[in-house]
């Protein structure tokens, strides 16, 4: 017996240092018949002529627009589309950067487990697994825009959108990628797992002032844009619906992705809790290492050129035209109208809690963006519309082409809060705006402007007209009682006007209101460039008492009126 316990410990130590000695042979002959190609073709993405100083960027892979196919939707003439464009190309890249600030500039996609890489090494009588997955992402550092086009057509049949993030306070943003390494020793005989273990890795990367942009292919068929579809069958099953709307696969154009430099190198951090997870952070700590000393320099070139090269395209296209392809003739891949509403009553409660959806992290974005936006004091938008407007006035045909829209004075906003739930009451929701009075000699008020042009085309009339309303001066609390269905607005149809929503509220009304006004704000009306006229004013210079007796619903000398 003694014997057997002096053997024992000789005798396990010589099996597992036999199992440790079979797999680092497994794993150096693969590594040894792999690297060679592996090193190769790093060189032929980093260096596409052999030589270290061939780095510069190549110009991108393209795949020429198409003729727009019969009964396909033409994107130029997409007027919701193209003036959504204008919009947002006019409120430029501070809009989009008032948008990230409030978003704390960090975006974190968790929950990915996308395998990124798997290899078997075979033992004697067993197998070892190992699996590379990407299980999260972090951007940090998207706290400034310098530029960007908006999702706008190219073509007929082509989409194209492209941003610039990076400034003199927020130069570049930062990347952090967490991996999990997964080890798993198998039976051959009855493939049951013997053993396993889970590794996590992170690896950081900084990049300045990157710019990214990509155009699409997007052919719908302009007859299925009238298909009923419910917001929850869209919610719960947009691929499928989205199939039945294509008369192709989407396809990847060209891609653009392009940064000044590094602004922080390659790096390697892990969880290591015994030998073998240590030895294999060492490993990937090395090569990460022998990266930054070797590739590191001709990394921006070389990203350029890969993400933009015709293998990219080709590969992403491959995997649009697998996943995302048209539903054939007479069938459908949208989720059913019941199942969804199953869903909808699954996931979502009968009715909205205002506390739930518009508290927290939600009203401080809120109360951020409305601060970045007053900070501006003017914000101008101007619109291209080519379609005009039919406005509703009985026998008469009337036409309105919007030119401009503009908010100014902003400045002189004190408080501004919309949308601010009751911690008490679900269905209640607070506003408030308090505007600070100016001088007799400067009493500036934030307003609004609007301009545009007016046509009567049987009278072969047309005039422009432009409109300025400003606020007046003092404090308003307004609390709202809404009572929203849940329920009914995910059953409507996408295609339903967008009044249909009202519907939704099953209770709405003015729970409370009081107001302060201490000077007046005014309504301006100008009529090709002739003299400004103030209609309110003429109202009131007419009927005095009529003008009296509604201002004392909302002006008191400090206390409010209810």
């Amino acid at each position: 017996g003694r014997i057997l316990d002096w053997i024992e410990p000789l005798v396990n130590d010589k099996i597992r240092t036999e199992a440790v000695s079979q797999v680092c042979d497994a794993m150096q002959q693969t590594a040894q018949e792999n690297l060679t190609q592996v090193i190769q073709a790093l060189n032929r993405e980093m260096f596409p002529n052999g030589s270290l100083d061939s780095y510069g960027i190549e110009d991108e892979a393209s795949i020429g627009p198409l003729a727009i196919p019969s009964g396909s939707v033409d994107w130029t003439k997409a007027h919701m589309l193209n003036e959504t464009a204008n919009v947002l190309d006019a409120l430029g890249p501070s809009a989009l950067t008032s948008l990230l600030d409030s978003l704390g500039g960090h975006v974190e996609m968790v929950g990915l487990a996308q395998t990124v890489a798997h290899a078997s090494f075979l033992l004697s009588e067993t197998r070892l697994d190992v699996t590379i997955a990407l299980q999260n992402v972090t951007v940090d550092g998207l706290g400034g825009v310098s530029g960007f086009k908006p999702v706008s057509a190219d073509s007929p049949t082509d989409l194209s959108a492209e941003v610039e993030l990076g400034t003199s306070e927020h130069p570049g943003i930062s990347v952090l990628s967490q991996f999990s390494v997964h080890l798993a020793t198998v039976d051959i005989t009855s493939t049951q797992v013997i053993s396993e273990l889970t590794e996590f890795m992170q690896l950081s990367i900084g990049v300045a002032m990157p710019q990214v942009g990509a155009r699409m292919q997007i052919l719908l068929n302009e007859s299925a844009l009238g298909l009923n579809r419910t917001l929850a069958q869209w919610t719960f099953g947009a691929v499928g619906c989205f199939r039945d709307m294509l008369l192709s696969a989407p396809q990847l154009q060209n891609v653009l992705f392009r940064f000044a430099g590094l602004s922080q190198p390659l790096s390697m951090s892990s969880e290591t809790h015994g030998r073998l997870e240590g030895d294999m952070a060492k490993l990937v700590d090395n090569l990460v290492t022998w990266f930054n000393a070797y590739y590191m320099r001709y990394l921006p070139a070389a990203t350029t050129r890969m993400v933009s090269s015709k293998g990219t395209l080709d590969r992403v296209n491959k995997l649009l035209a697998e996943s995302v392809s048209p539903t054939p003739r007479g069938q459908t891949s949208c989720l059913g109208k019941a199942d969804a509403a199953s869903m909808v009553r699954e996931h979502f409660p009968t009715t909205v809690d205002w506390r739930e959806l518009l508290g927290g992290d939600t009203q401080r974005a809120i109360d951020h963006t409305i601060s970045n936006i007053i900070s501006h004091n003017t914000t101008q938008i101007l619109l291209n519309r080519s379609k005009p407007i039919a406005v509703p006035t009985g026998e008469v045909e009337l036409d309105y082409t919007p030119r401009e829209v503009g908010l100014f004075g902003l400045s002189s906003i004190g408080v501004l809060r919309i949308l601010v739930p009751n911690a008490s009451d679900a269905s209640s929701l607070s506003n408030a705006i308090s505007v600070v009075c100016g001088s007799d000699a400067s009493p500036w008020h934030p307003g609004a402007l609007a301009t545009g042009t007016f046509s009567s085309p049987p009278r072969g009339a047309t005039w422009n007209e432009s409109a300025v309303v400003a606020l007046p001066c003092g404090d308003l609390n307004v609390t709202i009682h809404a009572l929203f269905d849940v329920h009914y607005l995910f059953g409507l149809n996408v295609t339903a006007p967008p009044s249909c929503a009202l519907a939704a509220f099953k209770e709405l009304y003015i729970a409370d209101l009081t107001a302060t006004v201490v000077r007046p704000g005014y309504c301006e009306l100008e009529e090709n460039s002739a003299q400004p006229q103030r209609p309110i004013d003429e109202l009131c210079s007419s009927y005095p008492d009529f003008c009296l007796r509604f201002t004392r619903l909302f002006h008191s000398s400090g206390e409010g009126v209810r």
